[in-house]
């Protein structure tokens, strides 16, 4: 078996576990609470303390909505990257 053989894989891997890092809410939830002065705050820690905390329902539909393009992006990215090695790995 050869690594381009191995792309869909890779990038399905790639993919979900990039998704999961940017979604991260509850280990540094549970273990400080976005810690001392916020410096173990996620970004999905922050939206939910905007909207239900602070009630501020529409910048974190803002914050979400920036948030899902940013992970659009990076995926789409990824993508690219693995289409155009199995391109190269066919040719």
């Amino acid at each position: 078996m050869t690594w381009p053989q191995l792309n869909p894989v890779t990038l399905f891997a790639t993919v979900t576990t990039t998704i999961a890092s940017f979604q991260l809410f509850g280990q540094p939830h549970v273990i400080t609470a976005g810690g001392p002065l916020r410096t173990t705050q996620s970004v999905m820690m922050y939206i939910t303390e905007e909207a239900f905390t602070r009630f501020q329902f529409s910048s974190a539909a803002a914050m979400s909505l920036t948030f899902g393009a940013l992970l659009l992006l990076v995926t789409g990215f990824q993508f690219r990257l693995t289409l155009r090695d199995l391109g190269r790995g066919r040719a």
